[in-house]
């Protein structure tokens, strides 16, 4: 993929994500001024289509991104987020993280797990060690347009039945931000959606990992950033 191509592909997946509308050459030319035709971004597109990184939802309409396009853009989200150290309001983040250390009175991770989900606007799981399991913002992904097709909100159903027993099992601890999209998801009934997931530090050396799960078409540079955080500053406080 040349420059030109991977810069058409960015700008297709950011509005996407932001818009949940197929985006067009006729767009992009107008909105970015890349100093090309909508004829040449046409073609861009029709070659990124070709190489399984985008796709034509309907003859007429505009292009989304797939799992193969989501994947580079988030390889290229990951790179930039590590290189700039950048996470969303961390000093927010680090004051509202110790205030509910702080305040919870038996448990942490519900309130993270709480905390997390109002911050991303996700729904979101989290679980520690001794197999106790928190759900939060469900209330989120019925906002997302994806959720008013009926069978992706009977597939979220079924994901959210199978979660407590299946994800803790297939979801070993790991070091860093693990993402996974369509069906490299580790529970058979979430092909649809993506999980973002990361290991946590909790009081008493115990250990607990949140996932956020939501749309392919989700925040990911925001998301990742959050839970990147969470689990650097949760390590340096409790380790």
């Amino acid at each position: 993929m040349d420059d030109r191509q991977t810069t058409i592909l960015r700008y297709v997946i950011e509005d996407y994500i932001n818009s949940a509308i197929p985006i067009g050459s006729q767009f992009l030319a107008e909105k970015y001024g890349l100093g090309i035709s909508p004829a040449t971004i046409r073609k861009e597109m029709m070659d990124l289509t070709e190489a399984g990184y985008l796709e034509q939802p309907h003859t007429s309409a505009g292009r989304i991104p797939t799992a193969k396009g989501y994947h580079f853009f988030v390889d290229v989200v990951m790179e930039d987020i590590r290189a700039r150290n950048e996470a969303s309001d961390e000093n927010k983040i680090a004051k509202k993280l110790q205030q509910l250390i702080d305040e919870a009175e038996r448990e942490v991770m519900p309130e993270i797990t709480e905390y997390i989900a109002d911050m991303t606007r996700n729904f979101v799981l989290g679980w520690s060690s001794d197999r106790a399991f928190y759900s939060d913002g469900v209330k989120y992904l019925l906002n997302e347009p994806e959720f008013n097709d009926h069978q992706t909100l009977c597939e979220m159903v079924l994901f959210m039945e199978d979660a407590q027993d299946e994800i803790p099992q297939r979801l070993a601890p790991t070091e860093k931000v693990r993402v996974f999209i369509g069906n490299e998801n580790p529970i058979s009934k979430a092909q649809d959606f993506s999980m973002l997931a990361c290991s946590v530090s909790l009081p008493d050396n115990a250990e607990g990992t949140i996932a956020i799960v939501g749309p392919m078409r989700m925040q990911y540079r925001k998301n990742i950033a959050v839970l990147d955080y969470l689990q650097q500053y949760t390590k340096e406080l409790f380790i």
